[in-house]
């Protein structure tokens, strides 16, 4: 029988006298999903930094097109890494997963 709150199957006793708990596939497949999506977010809003740190490096260079270009494009990655992903999708799934 699972268990709803943990996602785990029954306990099956193990031949040394040991407990051994079972993940369920669905178990299994939340977990790799939040992975995914937490690796998504942070590559996303890694990626938009780096374009920022690049705009503000080419307006005080004094390539303002190519700055101001590099700064849309930053202000994109950090949108969908932080907010898109991570505040919207990322968050409540893990709030769904650790409220009991």
């Amino acid at each position: 029988m699972a268990d709803p709150h943990t996602g785990t199957e029954t306990l099956s006793r193990l031949g040394s006298g040991g407990w051994l708990m079972k993940p369920s596939v669905e178990l299994v497949s939340v977990a790799v999903e939040l992975l995914a999506l937490l690796v998504a977010t942070s590559l996303l809003s890694t990626l938009g930094l780096y374009l920022e740190l690049l705009a503000i490096g080419a307006i005080t260079t004094g390539q303002i097109t190519l700055g101001l270009w590099l700064c849309l494009c930053g202000g994109v990655a950090l949108y969908f890494g932080v907010y898109a992903m991570g505040i919207t999708e990322l968050l409540p799934r893990v709030r769904r997963l650790t409220t009991p």
